[in-house]
């Protein structure tokens, strides 16, 4: 409808202003008539050809006006016809009827189907007839009123509906709009109208309204809640049985309110999901509870569908009222639960006595499936053992039709027997006859277990060889047996009402005892051993049980002690654990008891945050003893040296003996590691002192290592005493009679570099080495020259590691020499295999100096070149590194010089790092100088770095060796280098390195990058503007870095003090004064140094951010800068002679 709507308005529009023209040209037509006749007259045929001038008289003057007249008529003309002729065209083709009329309503025109409607032949016959000489005269009046009205008051009369009588007499409906149509001079001159016939609508609609009459009076009817909610949960219709049950009076008390306002709190998350299901196009089913206005709860199912309420989304729901149903549902479901949750087994026979139901716990208790007792006589669970007389009574209480109630033996499904609680009675109908007997089974067999066991209980508790006591909640002695008085000495009522108490011996702690009936109370029983007293005083061991007995109520009720007498047990474990950690000779602890005093004391020193100082002290001498006077004179000897190096130590110190001559002390509570140096020097002291044994002065002396804990790394107690081991070695070696601290710093760093060793050495074993291949190009031609091959640990856990993180670990180590012949290998192979598919390229690889300096180097290299035949020494080139290259000269010269006799190619890697001398470079007689990278990268916004460059490339040049850079990140590293005649490089901005099997489809498509395109080598006269350029670099970086805070040093902030600046002034060529360029260089750099100075007046100003988020406009200010200059160096002017 929308369309519609816009479509008659743009037809409006387009009429209105179309008919404008049709008017404008009727109203020119009498002008068009007198221009015609006077070409008639001025014999030019009928045609507006321009008039012949004749002189310069006013005639002729006129004469020429009257020309562009001409002109301009017959161009309006033609116009004219064109829109008339689009109007009719548009007109003629919509179905829209479309009609005109003049200020007396009478017609002008109309299209086709307007006239049909009209019944007249065609448009045409409609000119000059009003409305009452058409079909619709009836209504004519009723049009020519609407017609006068928009006439007189110049306002449109747009989409109102109207009645229309058809040329066969019918009514059709009419939605029609009126606008004034209006001449040149915006007069009212008549009219212009359209309408669409909206019959087939106006009769849906009636349609629609009848159906929706139906639908009502059917819901108002409905015994059934119908409700309509929107997308919001706001209730926006309800039947009168939907209020009804919700106790609402009319329909304005919940209209518009949340639909949760009626439903149970506890439904709303599942109401809240089912709504959102509902309007997401899915019908919902759902049953919930409501509360009423008046605060009655209902149960409701509902059945919901989604709708469009007045184009919203909506959901209609039908509810009925179930709670009458669930109610009842409910108490069947809980009889039946009841039924079957009950425990006891219930069985319901008719009078034969023939089972015809049973609950599941009978099932439970008899193992018997419920389809296998219905049917049969409820003797069948009977047996040889079940007692007559219980079932002579149970069958008199059958006949009499009165109750039993007792206990009886029955058989199991599997031939079991168990105890019955079983009552039987009768159930009578509502004549008061009995038609069926119920009996209620409950399992008493755990009670007739338990009271089994009490009596074998009792038998036990009077004949045990254990001590048993008992006593109530209250702590209080109720019972005691025999052997408890043998054992105490206590007889039976020296201790009944007594509280266990008396036993106490004084050994235990009060916290024992309180953490002992924690556990009782906690777990129901305790296990342990007590120091309990005898009667006559005597202090005896015991171990004891102690265990709570509860009532049904699941309180104490009665403890239970059970006691032996294990004294002499306990002697016997003291003398064993005595001899199990201590020493024999010396009595001092042995390596089991030291290993368990050490552990204590790690973890004392950890919890205090003291230091732990362990001392390996081995006898120096003591073998000499020995093997001179004998074990015996050598064992007294180590037996006062243990009661003199005890005397010094303290009390809470540990000294133990491992064997032989070694003992280890424990020094523990120290606050700081110097504080042992007083008690070390007085070990080393009572060890040295001279000792007489017999008639013999001996001396010995003692070394000793030290360690202390805790440590930067985790030790364990094994660790300390290997340490203290390792330092008591290094002080034998340093001299003996002394101490020696370990380093543990130094150990670490060497287990770490062991252990680092070896994993190198494991992966070199499990090939998990592999080789990138980063390209080396000439960036000028754009031929890829070569390849570097760098190797990378491809490691089964930390992914891809760089060389840096281990070639520095194997560097003076024989792995260094594997390692590199596997890289060799590993390139030959791979060159091998470019060579079968016509990719024939230079591969360099590294040697390291180790390797180089190999006595058989030439004849490995040559052995792995003989493994491939098809390859040529010249397709290897080995890197060395400058500084490994002069740690040898004579050496290496050699070597390079019996390699190039082969054919091999050497490059000297990191030229320029070393301190080499010009006749080390001479002499030196290596192909390729490679720049190190640390330059390279450097070289835009440092100056040194670029006359370092120019400087290596000077040399290169003058000792006819070629030099390729490495490092070459971005673009305008390379545009330098180009400048500086440097075109061979290899870095990220060519390529990063890359696995082999990329390499070869990279080489086949890349290209220099544009920007290389036409740059030439610059001239010595034209450098300085390069230099200047690196300058100005420099300096914007500086003031950026003070921007951010990175450094404190701000650069001279006058356009003329800067070094750049400086050179603008005095050190330019005068041949750059006459360029535009040059004077647009002065500009900008005036323009960068202002820019600058603002944004340090916003950062003095605390606006730091703001100074910041404008750093890019300097940088955009560098670069236009920096490329005016290249256009300066390489000629580029012709963009600034304007």
């Amino acid at each position: 409808m929308q369309q519609g709507l816009w479509l008659i308005a743009a037809l409006l529009t387009l009429l209105s202003s179309g008919l404008i023209w049709w008017v404008l040209g009727r109203e020119l037509s009498s002008l068009f008539t007198a221009i015609k006749t006077l070409a008639a007259v001025t014999d030019i045929r009928q045609s507006l050809q321009p008039l012949p001038i004749n002189g310069d008289d006013e005639i002729g003057e006129l004469i020429g006006e009257v020309n562009r007249l001409l002109i301009i008529l017959a161009q309006r003309e033609i116009a004219i016809a064109e829109n008339r002729n689009l109007l009719l065209t548009i007109i003629n083709t919509t179905q829209i009827r479309v009609f005109w009329k003049d200020r007396d309503l009478r017609y002008l025109g109309c299209n086709i189907v307007f006239a049909k409607d009209a019944g007249v032949d065609d448009p045409q016959s409609i000119v000059g007839i009003d409305d009452f000489q058409l079909v619709w005269a009836d209504q004519a009046e009723l049009y020519r009123a609407d017609d006068r009205a928009v006439i007189t008051t110049g306002i449109p009369k747009l989409f109102y509906e109207e009645p229309q009588t058809t040329s066969d007499g019918h009514i059709t409906w009419l939605r029609t709009s009126k606008v004034p149509l209006r001449n040149a001079d915006n007069q009212i001159i008549g009219i212009l109208g359209m309408y669409e016939d909206i019959t087939e609508r106006k009769l849906a609609e009636q349609k629609i309204v009848e159906s929706e009459s139906r639908l009502r009076t059917i819901i108002e009817n409905d015994p059934e809640c119908v409700k309509i909610v929107d997308t919001y949960g706001l209730l926006r219709q309800m039947n009168p049985a939907g209020l009804a049950m919700i106790e609402a009076d009319s329909l304005t008390q919940v209209m518009n309110k949340p639909i949760l306002d009626i439903i149970a709190p506890e439904y709303h998350q599942l109401y809240s999901e089912s709504h959102k299901q509902v309007l997401a196009g899915k019908a919902m089913e759902l049953q919930y509870e409501t509360i009423g206005l008046k605060g009655t709860r209902r149960w409701m199912e509902s059945h919901a569908v989604p709708i469009l309420d007045n184009g919203a989304p909506a959901y209609l729901a039908v509810t009925r009222d179930v709670t009458v149903r669930k109610q009842t549902d409910e108490k069947l479901r809980l009889s039946d639960l009841a039924l079957k949750t009950v425990s006891q087994g219930i069985i319901i026979s008719d009078i034969h006595q023939e089972i015809i139901w049973v609950n599941d716990a009978f099932t439970t208790i008899t193992g018997y499936d419920r389809h296998e007792v219905v049917g049969r006589n409820c003797r069948f669970m009977q047996g040889v053992l079940t007692e007559p007389k219980t079932l002579c009574a149970i069958h008199q209480a059958i006949e009499s039709a009165t109750e039993f109630t007792g206990e009886i033996l029955n058989y199991r499904k599997d031939g079991s027997v168990f105890w019955n609680e079983l009552t039987v009675a009768p159930m009578c109908n509502e004549h008061s006859q009995v038609t069926h007997f119920v009996g209620i089974a409950r399992d008493i067999s755990e009670r007739k277990q338990v009271e089994h066991k009490l009596q074998l209980a009792a038998s036990v508790f009077s004949h045990a060889r254990e001590g048993i006591l008992i006593t109530n909640p209250a702590g209080e002695i109720v019972d005691v047996n025999d052997m408890f008085t043998h054992i105490t000495g206590y007889s039976r009522e020296d201790v009944l009402g007594q509280n266990p108490r008396i036993l106490s011996s004084g050994r235990q702690s009060k916290d024992f005892y309180i953490s002992m009936w924690q556990d009782i109370y906690q777990d129901g029983h305790w296990y342990g051993e007590v120091w309990n007293r005898r009667k006559n005083g005597e202090v005896y061991a015991e171990m004891l049980t102690i265990s709570a007995v509860y009532d049904a109520d699941g309180n104490p009720a009665q403890f239970v002690g059970l006691f032996s007498d294990i004294t002499t047990l306990k002697e016997h474990e003291h003398q064993l654990e005595h001899i199990a950690h201590y020493d024999a000779l010396t009595d001092l602890p042995n390596r089991i008891l030291l290993a368990d005093r050490l552990h204590q004391g790690m973890v004392q020193a950890q919890r205090h945050g003291q230091k732990l100082v362990l001392v390996y002290l081995d006898l120096d001498g003591f073998k000499a003893v020995n093997d001179t006077y004998g074990h015996e004179v050598g064992d007294q000897l180590l037996i006062e040296l243990a009661k003199r190096m005890k005397q010094v130590l303290r009390e809470e110190d540990t000294l133990a003996r491992l064997g032989g001559d070694e003992f280890v002390a424990i020094l523990l509570n120290l606050s700081d590691v110097e504080n042992c140096m007083p008690l070390l020097n007085r070990l080393l002291a009572v060890t040295a002192d001279p000792l007489v044994i017999g008639d013999r002065a001996l001396q010995v002396s003692a070394s000793l290592g030290v360690t202390f804990y805790p440590q930067a790394e985790d030790a364990d107690a094994d660790q300390l005493l290997r340490q203290a081991d390792h330092a008591m070695y290094q002080a034998k070696l340093a001299g003996k009679n002394r101490y020696h601290i370990f380093d543990a710093a130094l150990d670490l760093n060497i287990r770490n570099h062991h252990e680092s060793l070896e994993r190198i050495r494991h992966a070199l074993v499990n090939d998990e080495f592999v080789l990138y291949y980063q390209p080396k190009v000439n960036m000028r031609t754009g031929v890829v020259t070569g390849a570097e091959a760098l190797i990378r640990w491809q490691h089964p856990e930390l992914g891809l590691v760089p060389p840096a993180d281990f070639l520095s670990i194997i560097e003076d180590h024989p792995l260094a020499v594997e390692l590199g012949e596997w890289v060799i290998k590993a390139a030959l192979s791979q060159m091998s295999d470019w060579h079968d598919v016509g990719l024939d390229i230079t591969v360099s690889v590294n040697i390291s100096a180790r390797q180089l300096q190999q006595s058989d180097f030439v004849e490995r290299l040559t052995a792995l070149m003989l493994a491939y035949p098809q390859m040529t020494p010249g397709c290897i080139e080995l890197e060395i590194l400058e500084t490994s290259a002069l740690e040898d000269m004579l050496h290496v010269t050699q070597v390079i010089e019996t390699c190039q006799k082969i054919g091999f190619k050497f490059a000297l890697d990191d030229f320029g790092t070393g301190y080499s001398s010009l006749t080390y470079l001479k002499h030196l007689p290596a192909n390729m100088l490679k720049i190190d990278q640390s330059f390279v990268r450097g070289m835009l916004d440092n100056p040194d770095d670029v006359a370092i460059l120019d400087g290596v490339l000077g040399l290169a040049k003058a000792f006819r060796r070629q030099v390729i850079a490495e490092g070459v990140e971005t673009i305008a590293h390379g545009a330098m280098l180009l400048q500086l005649g440097c075109d061979l490089a290899q870095g990220y901005a060519i390529a990063r390195p890359m696995p082999a099997i990329d390499f070869h489809v990279w080489s086949t498509t890349w290209r220099p990058d544009i920007a290389w395109q036409d740059l030439h080598v610059l001239s010595r006269d034209d450098l300085p503007l390069l230099f200047a350029g690196v300058e100005h670099r420099a300096w914007i970086a500086s003031v950026s870095a003070y921007l951010r805070e990175e450094s404190n040093v701000l650069p001279p902030m006058d356009h003329h003090q800067c070094f750049f600046g400086i050179w603008l002034d005095t050190k330019h060529p005068a041949k750059y004064e006459l360029q535009p360029v040059f004077q647009h260089i002065l500009v900008l750099h005036q323009q960068v140094h202002a820019l600058a100075r603002e944004l340090l007046a916003l950062y003095a100003d605390n606006q730091q951010l703001v100074s910041l988020t404008r750093l890019d406009e300097l940088y955009a200010q560098r670069d236009a800068l920096l490329a005016a200059l290249r256009d300066l160096l390489q000629g580029n002017l012709s963009a600034y002679d304007r």
